[in-house]
Order: C-alpha cells, then sequence, then structure tokens
C-alpha cells in the first residue's frame, strides 16, 4: 500500500504541471497568432466603389431622366456624365432601381414593346436574368499577407433580359439597332419587342463595382 502511495504521491505532481504548460503554450501560440494577423492586416483595407452601369451591346447607357428611360450614348465602364441623367441601377433580381427607387418596366403595346419607371413592384418591373457570363474581381496572390483576401478590379457580368410573366413570359428583350448618335439623351423608344430567340436578344453588360486595396 505505501509503495503504490508513493507512486501515485510521485506521479501526479510529475504530470500536473505537463498539463498546465501544455495549455498554457497553446494559449500563448493562440494569441502571437491573432497578434500577427492583426498586424498583417491593419494597413491594409477593401475599397469598393459602386458603379452600376447597365450598357447595351451597342453602345448605349439606359439611364433615367425626368421619371423616363433614356440612352446615353458611350463606350467604357461609366456612362459620360450628363446634368440630370443617372445612369445607374441597382440590380435585385427580379428588379432593377434607379437612385431615385424607379424600377424597369415592360409594357407591351402594338408595336412592340416599351421601357418605363414605376415607383412600385409591380408583375411589369419583374425580369429573369439569363447570364452569359461573368467577370468577378480578382483576388491577389503576390501581394502582402495583408492583401491576401481582398479585391482588385471590376466585377460585372453579360446578360439577357426575359419576360418575367403574361402570355409572353420567357421571351426575351430584343431592339432594332441604333447607329445614330444623338447630341445629348434620347428617350429609349428604339423599336424594343421580344423574341423567342436568343441570338436576336440584346445584350446588357453591367458593371457592378471596381475594386481596390487602400492602406491606412
Amino acid at each position: 500500500m505505501n509503495a503504490v502511495n508513493i507512486r501515485r504521491g510521485t506521479w501526479m505532481p510529475q504530470t500536473q504541471p505537463r498539463d498546465e504548460e501544455r495549455s498554457i503554450l497553446k494559449t500563448r501560440n493562440a494569441v502571437l497568432l491573432a497578434v500577427a494577423l492583426v498586424g498583417c492586416l491593419a494597413g491594409a483595407i477593401q475599397v469598393r466603389k459602386f458603379i452600376g452601369s447597365l450598357r447595351t451591346s451597342d453602345g448605349w447607357y439606359l439611364a433615367e431622366q425626368n421619371d423616363r428611360v433614356v440612352l446615353v450614348a458611350g463606350t467604357g465602364d461609366v456612362a459620360p456624365k450628363t446634368k440630370g441623367v443617372e445612369p445607374v441601377w441597382q440590380i435585385s433580381a427580379p428588379h432593377m432601381q434607379t437612385p431615385t427607387g424607379k424600377f424597369l418596366a415592360v409594357e407591351e403595346i402594338e408595336s412592340g414593346v416599351r421601357l418605363s419607371l414605376s415607383s412600385k413592384k409591380t408583375i411589369a418591373t419583374r425580369w429573369k436574368f439569363e447570364i452569359v457570363s461573368s467577370k468577378p474581381a480578382k483576388n491577389p496572390t503576390d501581394g502582402s499577407r495583408g492583401e491576401r483576401g481582398l479585391l482588385t478590379g471590376t466585377a460585372s457580368r453579360t446578360f439577357r433580359l426575359r419576360m418575367f410573366d403574361g402570355d409572353h413570359e420567357g421571351w426575351y428583350l430584343a431592339a432594332k439597332p441604333r447607329t445614330d448618335e444623338p447630341a445629348k439623351p434620347s428617350e429609349a423608344a428604339r423599336e424594343w419587342r421580344i423574341t423567342e430567340d436568343p441570338k436576336q436578344a440584346v445584350l446588357f453588360d453591367y458593371v457592378d463595382s471596381h475594386y481596390s486595396i487602400g492602406h491606412k
């Protein structure tokens, strides 16, 4: 009995410190790792600039002016600045919304369809988005540790618009090509129509945001 008690007495004091040391080491390493990560990330911040431009494949930006849908000619990711014209769209399927809170709507008329703006969500403001291609912002791998996981470049996508409801559900928005270049934004009565053929549909390029890395 005495021998067993002695072994227990000598074994317990030796084992208990080792468990405590392991716990202390784990805690210290975790703290050091957290501090290192915070230190690396402290100098770099994600910068996002929302663009929201919506341009047809033949070079016309859709925009809002005086509660109307107008067309603005231009190239690049951002439409030319024009007083009183808002070429910005926020997309949240199945709706597209302007900065003033209006929704892009479609109305069937005798000669085809007409695009307009609605202050409320209705059946006419619902769209289906058929994504053709998507270009995400890049995640650089050659930067410092603090920049890893942050994005750079432009996030954009190309899509076709389809009727969401009605007798022509699923039909594509199309239009006769427009070649004139008015000096000022013109109303988007460019003979819009709908078609079952996706090859005849208008392709829309939507630039969502520009991403960059800033430093404190």
